[in-house]
C-alpha cells in the first residue's frame, strides 16, 4: 500500500513535467503574436511555479519514503538532484535571458 502511494506521489510529478514544462513551454513558442521579451518571462514565470510544485511534490515523496521505507540512496538523490539543477542551474539562466533582452 506504501508503494502504491509512493509510486503515486511520483506519477503526479511526472504529469506536472510532462504537462507544465515539455508541452506548454514548448508550445507557447510557436504563438507568433508574442514577443521574443515576453515569451522569455512567461517561460520564467512558468518554470518557477511548476518548479515550486515539483519541490513539493519532491519533498512529500521523499518525507514518505524514508518514514515508510528503507530508503536507497538513489531513490533520494535523484529528486533532490533534478530539483536542484531547476533552481541553481536553469532559473538564473532563464533570469539572465529575461534581464538581457529587456
Amino acid at each position: 500500500m506504501i508503494a502504491t502511494f509512493i509510486r503515486g506521489f511520483a506519477g503526479i510529478w511526472a504529469g506536472v513535467v510532462v504537462g507544465g514544462v515539455l508541452i506548454a513551454a514548448p508550445t507557447e513558442f510557436r504563438i507568433g503574436s508574442l514577443s521574443l521579451p515576453l515569451l522569455l518571462e512567461i517561460g520564467r514565470v512558468q518554470f518557477y511555479w511548476v518548479g515550486t510544485g515539483e519541490a513539493f511534490l519532491c519533498s512529500a515523496l521523499l518525507f514518505a519514503t524514508a518514514l515508510f521505507e528503507r530508503p536507497r540512496l538513489v531513490y533520494l538523490a535523484l529528486p533532490v538532484g533534478l530539483i536542484a539543477i531547476q533552481r541553481l542551474y536553469l532559473m538564473p539562466f532563464l533570469d539572465a535571458s529575461c534581464l538581457r533582452r529587456a
